[in-house]
């Protein structure tokens, strides 16, 4: 992958009831989709990530990532406009999703 940064995009806080979680917080043999895929976008030259995601989520999305990863989590429109504003390219992940080499 040629890719510098990463945008997920989790289930809209309204989708998910009270009690579940966000298909990409669900776990495969024992590790969150997440955190998987993040691990393989870093493996693969990804250098920043933004998470579009609630805040009730936070969290559990931190603990997917290295604490020295740069990752950016938030529902705001302009803030994901401003991690877009780019010439390079960017992995855009709109769904639970385990990127594979190529």
């Amino acid at each position: 992958m040629d890719l510098c940064r990463a945008v997920f995009l989790m289930e809209e806080d309204a989708s998910i009831p009270v009690d579940g979680k966000p298909l990409m917080l669900e776990a495969i043999l024992g590790r969150p989709i997440l955190e998987r895929a993040a691990k393989q976008c870093m493996a693969d030259g990804v250098q920043r990530f933004f998470v579009v995601c609630s805040p009730r989520f936070e969290e559990a999305v931190r603990a997917c990532f290295p604490e020295d990863a740069d990752v950016t989590l938030s529902e705001q429109k302009s803030e994901l406009a401003a991690f877009l504003d780019t010439p390079d390219p960017v992995l855009v992940m709109t769904r639970a999703a385990l990127p594979m080499a190529e």
